[in-house]
């Protein structure tokens, strides 16, 4: 039996020694990896977006990248997203700055929703994705009345892409670092129950 399904990330977070030397965060990382692994992403999305460069911050990152997901939730659970206990779609994101700090982008992991709850026509991974692309292009700020900025949207157990769900996470975590230890943006972390409430 796997105790560690439906652990939360806190709780292996809060194990972390404060001070953060190359060792702990190589035992964050693993531990990422570990807890990742364990929610089983089978039917889920893997993605990539990519933000405006210039005068931008990992604040004005994760306030955009929380507009974008909260509209995603909206259109997979209606009025059920904005409850005081609301469902939402479970995914992680890491925020990469790239080499100069001028080249924001989010890789993340998104599952598929398969209950009830969820507007039927998302629990269909083809019409998930690109409802997620229309809504990157449509709602997200910087993105309106322009070209869009970058983004892919692919299964990551798609064998043309060489990729498995382990393989993916492996790579978007590679930003946990004694440089980078916050990598995994919390604010937009969302781990639930198979109904999209949250686990806490």
């Amino acid at each position: 039996m796997n105790n560690n399904k439906n652990k939360k990330w806190e709780d292996y977070e809060g194990n972390i020694p404060k001070e953060q030397s190359y060792i702990n965060n190589k035992r964050l990382r693993s531990d990422l990896i570990e807890w990742l692994n364990n929610e089983g992403w089978g039917n889920a999305l893997a993605y990539t977006f990519t933000f405006p460069s210039g005068d931008k911050n990992r604040e004005w990152v994760m306030n955009m990248t929380k507009i974008f997901f909260n509209a995603i939730d909206k259109k997979v659970y209606g009025g059920h997203s904005r409850h005081r206990k609301p469902r939402r779609c479970q995914r992680i994101n890491a925020i990469e700055h790239g080499a100069n700090n001028n080249n924001y982008h989010i890789h993340g992991i998104i599952k598929v929703p398969s209950n009830g709850f969820a507007n039927k026509a998302f629990t269909n991974i083809d019409r998930f994705r690109l409802m997620m692309g229309e809504v990157w292009e449509s709602t997200v700020p910087f993105n309106r009345d322009i070209t869009p900025y970058r983004y892919q949207i692919e299964e990551p157990n798609n064998p043309t892409l060489g990729h498995s769900p382990e393989q993916w996470i492996t790579y978007f975590s590679k930003t946990m670092t004694k440089l980078n230890p916050e990598a995994i943006c919390l604010n937009t972390l969302w781990q639930c129950n198979d109904d999209g409430k949250s686990l806490t």
